[in-house]
């Protein structure tokens, strides 16, 4: 069993090709339509702009997902603008216990997302590798950031109430999507 409390990689993509481009080229047109994220604990921006209305519900290839999962969930798109350096923090568990991203830009050179064991670290315990280009189960209420290159970075999430944990184990058993 996988015992990993921050994170867990997934072995195939969530989105089809058709759908990551439909969701950049959207988000990227909708651009002014982000908000700043105060999902942190401390209530305080933290670098992340996030997208959660408008078109992202019409994706078919969202509308699939969504119907496929067999917990209760919701999608977002978030963003991170180039050189950021994110501060440590754990999520605020309000319906983000735990999310999948799918790295959606930049294809190459996505940066990880680290994680830590406390806020006086300098040096991530673990970092989640998008270089693969899959996507990965996140724990947030485990404390992370990420220090962003020269890229806008951004991802698609499915986010949860359900703890780290629960999902997890249900992706284990091939059992949090049915399609």
């Amino acid at each position: 069993m996988n015992d990993n409390p921050y994170f867990h990689k997934l072995s195939n993509h969530l989105i089809d090709e058709e759908t990551r481009s439909i969701l950049v080229s959207q988000a990227l047109a909708k651009s002014d339509e982000f908000f700043a994220y105060k999902g942190q604990r401390t209530g305080n921006e933290d670098g992340n702009y996030i997208f959660v209305r408008g078109f992202l519900r019409e994706v078919e290839g969202v509308q699939r997902l969504m119907r496929a999962c067999t917990v209760e969930c919701y999608p977002l798109i978030m963003k991170q603008h180039s050189n950021l350096k994110g501060p440590i923090h754990v999520d605020n568990p309000n319906g983000r216990n735990c999310v999948i991203i799918t790295p959606l830009i930049p294809e190459k050179d996505f940066v990880s997302t680290n994680f830590y064991t406390s806020f006086e670290d300098t040096v991530p315990v673990t970092s989640v590798d998008y270089s693969d280009g899959l996507p990965a189960l996140i724990n947030t209420q485990r404390l992370h950031n990420l220090n962003n290159n020269d890229n806008l970075r951004m991802n698609f999430q499915l986010c949860f109430e359900n703890s780290f944990e629960e999902i997890r184990n249900l992706l284990l058993e091939n059992k949090l999507f049915v399609f």
